[in-house]
């Protein structure tokens, strides 16, 4: 309920009665824009008290990702912007799970690579409003929600230690095991476009995040299968800049670095063996980074 009122209060500062009275634009901007992303969504088990870390599976996130932006200003100084990305349903990379199974130990017990085959969504939306003007510089504030999520389903897995030895290559049947993320929550940012010239300009944002961060896993290689949800808050953030080249009055390019973050620390687990359920309190991380490079395309009408 907090966080409805405070995401309430600054909407209506944004738009007070104040700003819709100037001249209304009423333009959009229309963006499509491909992100050549890397990064990892890495899930974290540690020993009951204890800052050493049981289990460890790393899952890459390496598709290029397309995203769709809308923004409409209805004046000069405000506006309503809201985006939506996806990725294929492909290879997302080559993984791997790690177990360190004697406490006190910094021998890895069991080691297994396995390809991630998935996807990734994302969409926000945010309201935002000017806050400074110069001859060569806009600077905006926003405030809205964003939501990341992250499919991931273990294929072609090959085991090459158990418990202590090494077993060289031993395959795993695909049985359907996964590994799948989820980060949303309430974001806040702020943005600045300097123009170098008539054409040439250099954008820039900082976004924070306060996130709720979700995990669901179902490890199929256990009879009967283990599955486990993760739950817990964090902050994460959002950094992103680009150069703009106006090619007319309503169409411009970019081309630009975009790189996001988030970690979860001491967040709980329920996991379910089929047989008994345990609840894992204050024992997991999780870590999403995202990162890559970006081209886009943009349209006023």
């Amino acid at each position: 309920m907090k966080k409805i009122l405070l995401f309430a209060t600054i909407i209506s500062v944004l738009f007070s009665s104040n700003g819709f009275a100037e001249q209304s634009t009423e333009k959009f901007d229309f963006s499509m824009q491909q992100w050549y992303k890397n990064g990892s969504f890495d899930y974290y088990l540690h020993y009951s008290n204890s800052s050493q870390v049981l289990s460890k599976v790393s899952a890459p996130q390496r598709q290029n990702m397309t995203i769709f932006k809308m923004q409409y200003n209805p004046t000069e100084k405000q506006f309503v912007r809201v985006q939506y990305g996806a990725t294929g349903a492909g290879n997302n990379g080559r993984g791997y799970d790690l177990d360190w199974s004697i406490p006190g130990s910094s021998n890895v017990t069991d080691y297994g690579t396995m390809d991630f085959y998935g996807k990734e969504k994302m969409y926000t939306i945010d309201l935002g409003t000017e806050i400074g003007k110069s001859k060569k510089q806009v600077t905006n504030f926003f405030v809205g929600w964003g939501s990341n999520k992250t499919y991931n389903e273990l294929r072609n897995v090959v085991y090459h230690k158990y418990n202590g030895f090494d077993i060289g290559n031993v395959g795993q049947d695909d049985n359907g095991s996964s590994l799948d993320g989820h980060f949303y929550g309430i974001r806040f940012g702020i943005e600045s476009n300097y123009k170098f010239d008539k054409k040439l300009s250099l954008d820039s944002s900082l976004i924070l995040k306060q996130l709720n961060a979700k995990a669901y896993g179902h490890w199929a290689n256990h009879t009967p299968a283990w599955n486990w949800v993760d739950t817990g808050k964090t902050w994460g953030y959002d950094v992103n800049f680009g150069l703009k080249y106006n090619c007319n009055k309503d169409t411009f390019t970019s081309i630009g670095y975009y790189y996001s973050h988030a970690k979860a620390n001491n967040i709980d687990e329920r996991l379910d063996e089929g047989t008994s359920v345990y609840d894992l309190t204050g024992r997991i991380d999780l870590e999403y980074v995202q990162h890559g490079y970006y081209f886009a395309l943009n349209h006023k009408f």
